[in-house]
């Protein structure tokens, strides 16, 4: 029984995944290209599509949960309801991003070139005015912005997702939107056990133990101390510091003056 039950889960898992893609394609190519002939003014649009994906991945998230493929706690999400947020979190598998992105409407992330030119996704991502990490400066400027104008702004400082047995690097990015912006840092730690979806790990493999997301928001985090240091590259290792001690429980491990 306890392997048929596996096998089960093994087989809605792929329903799911499969709901998913179709429901991309449904967002890709009939309900955002009638987004863009009827709403003409292009921050509206942009909402309306940052709706469509937060609902998309909620809906996601709930059938998972209702086929007994996840379950899920969290912890301080309703901190999670005021604007203009910037918020950090490890980065452990790819549900990551769907988690946030369903539980924190009109937010914005910062994701990877390949996604904005993939040719079902990246109309969706260009429209919903996601942040392109491709160029650092131009990206800081736009989270920056994006605080400004009242969005959330989910950053990985990790870059990816963790790799397994491999020390974890961060980029400065998130740092440097807190530096410019004058903004706390807002950290969301995110544990999945057993792992699943990780980097390493295709959708169809699923750990024969029930997989459990805990999801658990911070204080905020302050970089007002990152100041007194000389220059701003310094600025940003100590504010990276700070990211890393709280999401990873590690100081930074980086030559002086990098």
């Amino acid at each position: 029984m306890a392997r048929v039950y596996y096998y089960g889960r093994v087989v809605v898992s792929g329903i799911a995944f499969l709901m998913f893609g179709l429901g991309g394609l449904l967002l890709s190519f009939i309900m955002v290209p009638v987004l863009y002939l009827v709403v003409w003014n292009s921050d509206r649009r942009a909402v309306l599509i940052r709706g469509l994906i937060h609902h998309a991945f909620r809906l996601f998230i709930e059938a998972l949960v209702f086929f007994r493929v996840i379950t899920y706690t969290v912890k301080g999400f309703d901190k999670l309801d005021q604007p203009g947020l910037l918020i950090v979190a490890n980065h452990p598998t790819i549900m990551d991003v769907v988690f946030l992105v369903g539980f924190i409407n009109n937010a914005v992330c910062l994701v990877k070139q390949s996604l904005f030119t993939n040719p079902f996704m990246g109309f969706v991502i260009r429209g919903a005015r996601y942040i392109n990490n491709d160029r650092p400066q131009q990206s800081i400027e736009q989270c920056v912005q994006a605080l400004h104008d009242g969005l959330t702004t989910i950053v990985f400082p990790e870059g990816t997702r963790t790799a397994r047995g491999k020390k974890i690097q961060l980029h400065r990015g998130a740092a440097y939107v807190a530096l410019h912006s004058h903004l706390p840092l807002t950290p969301v730690s995110i544990r999945c056990v057993p792992g699943w979806l990780t980097k390493e790990d295709r959708w169809y493999e699923v750990p024969e133990l029930p997989i459990r997301f805990e999801f658990s928001v911070g204080e905020d985090l302050s970089v007002q101390s990152s100041y007194s240091e000389p220059t701003e590259a310094l600025r940003a290792r100590h504010a990276t510091a700070i990211i890393r001690q709280t999401l990873f429980g590690e100081v930074l491990a980086e030559q002086p003056g990098a």
